[in-house]
């Protein structure tokens, strides 16, 4: 089992992660600037719930002066009602977790 699934299983048991795991995670993303840990984050940990549906996300911008990850769902998920709620309680804590600069995840609504 590796690192991320065993994360995976805590914070869906105990609902944090153990500062031991957190600060190895933290040494993962160490190298990588903030908008590529949120992809990756979304990449590994949401799109794969997402994709069942038939849905995706994608980040389309994040702001370094405010904190703010702006994201679009995609596919299936672009036309469920339950979008920014998915968003804010779902996404928005994952992220926060894993990449601690991030202040807020909201919809990106505008082409």
């Amino acid at each position: 089992m590796n690192l991320f699934q065993t994360q995976k299983n805590m914070l869906f048991k105990f609902g944090s992660i153990p500062p031991l795991i957190k600060i190895q995670i933290g040494q993962f993303f160490s190298n990588s600037n903030v908008s590529e840990e949120i992809r990756n984050v979304l990449n590994t940990k949401i799109q794969p719930a997402l994709h069942c549906d038939g849905g995706g996300i994608e980040l389309v911008s994040y702001d370094e002066k405010v904190c703010v990850a702006k994201v679009r769902l995609t596919g299936n998920c672009s036309f469920c009602p339950m979008g920014l709620i998915t968003i804010k309680k779902s996404v928005q804590t994952i992220v926060k977790h894993f990449v601690p600069e991030v202040q807020s995840v909201d919809e990106y609504c505008c082409d």
